[in-house]
């Protein structure tokens, strides 16, 4: 954990919007994107609680479809609608007993 804390940087959140370019001028965040490509590219196992995927965001889209292809993913979240966006991305083994569930993420951690 220590070594995503940058001396003398404050927090930064990144709002949710659909251009962030202007965002990856800001090293923390370039450095955050590769290590998740990393992350990402290496997992066996995926797991998404609770993030809808929208059409909007195209970069994350982008990020998950060119990296966890092969990877068992787990969509946990209430709306059954975003198993359907998950395999528009062509993942290969995606498992969404816990989507479409009402208290999907406490389901699932019980």
């Amino acid at each position: 954990m220590a070594a995503h804390r940058a001396p003398g940087k404050a927090p930064l959140i990144v709002p949710p919007t659909a251009v962030k370019s202007s965002y990856f001028d800001n090293p923390v965040i370039r450095s955050l994107w590769r290590e998740s490509y990393q992350a990402l590219r290496f997992a066996d196992r995926v797991f998404v609680l609770g993030y809808s995927l929208p059409d909007a965001g195209l970069l994350v889209q982008s990020l998950l479809r060119t990296t966890i292809r092969k990877s068992a993913v787990w969509i946990v979240n209430p709306d059954r609608a975003v198993a359907d966006r998950f395999t528009k991305l062509g993942v290969a083994d995606l498992q969404v007993e816990f989507c479409g569930v009402s208290n999907a993420i406490r389901t699932f951690v019980d």
